[in-house]
């Protein structure tokens, strides 16, 4: 093996050393090293130098401030709740340093709570978001783009940017998005095999310089997002809304906006396998959605304001008017899968446009298109996903 891939086995030593699962790294090996085994084969190979019988390599020194942090964040998931002055013991650092690392973290994606004594990890809620409005005109008209899986192998890019620009040309500023910005991790068997980002930091990353500008992107966490959530409590919603001005995050699994003047808008992720009949759950959910509406009035509350339902999770698009709701499935820009093939479901490719109005006496009206285009086989291998750091110097101080 060594003598047919020259550098191989240090590579692959050193990378093992430091954590990297074998599925990615049989996937570098073949890019570097033109490696043409199969993962299991390689697998074979990696499992010889864990055991010893190829020459051991040391892993790289990890620099200070990454272990710092990597033992910051550690505490945090350990105790429920812990003071200034224990993390100050625990890091030997004063406190300005545990502020700036609790800044860090926050700006990541961590919900991290603290006052003056303590500091804990906190709870998702999305009642805890800010109310979102996008417009107080009598006409609007909106993008919709769902599952946009950046991260995933099946990741539609291009498409998504064909489809950003033919919203733009058709005046649309604001352009909706009902779940799974992210591919997430460990979602469904297999599913790391079929990443080409793996970890938040990388997925976001993908999304920060691939998702297209000059929009606002009103953004709901779905359940793919939600692996990070339930794996590491941190929430590549809040990241993204902080490195890209133009997202707006509402929350998870269900949030309304605001679109019109009393109008709302409700973004949807369910979970679960599409039903036999495509337009089954999206009944459902409207049976429900409308129940809820009439008893606003019964209650003499707020009147019923929900007009638009918009569907993630599925893949698959479809309209229906349902009273005076309107509700659509989002389609998808991420191409086939693993999962899909097994589930039997071709991913329909494309966004809506919809644009809602006020047809006299507060009748509110709609005119929707669907935008949808083939899938492109390998699409993220078009664009790169990750971001260089500035350089804080680029020569030396005293010249």
């Amino acid at each position: 093996m060594s003598l047919q891939y020259p550098g191989l086995r240090k590579y692959v030593s050193k990378r093992l050393a430091l954590g990297v699962p074998t599925e990615k790294l049989w996937r570098e090996a073949k890019q570097k090293f033109g490696y043409e085994n199969n993962v299991r084969n390689f697998g074979k190979y990696c499992s010889k130098i864990r055991r010893g019988q190829e020459e051991e390599i040391k892993p790289e020194k990890i620099p200070k401030k990454v272990l710092v942090a990597n033992k910051f964040l550690n505490l945090l998931q350990l105790n429920n709740s812990i003071t200034i002055i224990e993390l100050c013991n625990e890091l030997n650092c004063p406190p300005r340093k545990v502020y700036s690392l609790i800044e860090e973290h926050r700006n990541l994606g961590y919900e991290i709570l603290y006052d003056d004594l303590r500091v804990s990890l906190g709870e998702f809620d999305i009642a805890d978001v800010e109310k979102y409005s996008v417009s107080k005109d009598r006409e609007i008209k909106i993008g919709i783009a769902s599952d946009l899986h950046f991260g995933s192998q099946a990741c539609q890019i291009t498409r998504l940017h064909e489809f950003t620009e033919v919203c733009k040309k058709s005046g649309v500023k604001h352009i909706f998005v009902p779940g799974d910005i992210t591919a997430g991790i460990n979602v469904y068997r297999g599913q790391e095999v079929e990443l080409y980002a793996h970890g938040a930091e990388e997925q976001e990353n993908s999304v920060i310089k691939n998702l297209p500008t000059g929009v606002q992107w009103i953004m709901l966490g779905g359940n793919h997002d939600y692996s990070f959530v339930k794996t590491c409590n941190h929430n590549p919603l809040l990241t993204l809304q902080t490195r890209r001005k133009d997202i707006v995050y509402v929350g998870f699994d269900d949030a309304n906006v605001e679109i019109l003047d009393g109008v709302d808008l409700k973004l949807w992720h369910p979970i679960g396998s599409p039903a036999y009949a495509l337009s089954y759950k999206i009944q459902k959910r409207m049976d429900r959605l409308g129940l809820d509406e009439l008893n606003k009035i019964v209650r003499d509350a707020d009147a019923s304001t929900v007009k638009v339902l918009l569907v993630g999770h599925f893949h698959s698009n479809l309209s229906t008017l349902m009273g005076g709701i309107l509700a659509l499935q989002c389609g998808a820009f991420e191409g086939r899968t693993n999962l899909t093939e097994r589930m039997g479901v071709t991913p329909t490719i494309g966004g809506w446009i919809l644009r809602i109005w006020f047809n006299g006496n507060d009748v509110i009206d709609y005119e929707q298109r669907f935008w949808t285009r083939p899938e492109i086989p390998h699409d993220w291998k078009n664009y790169s996903h990750t971001i260089e750091e500035p350089k804080k110097l680029n020569g030396p101080v005293f010249g």
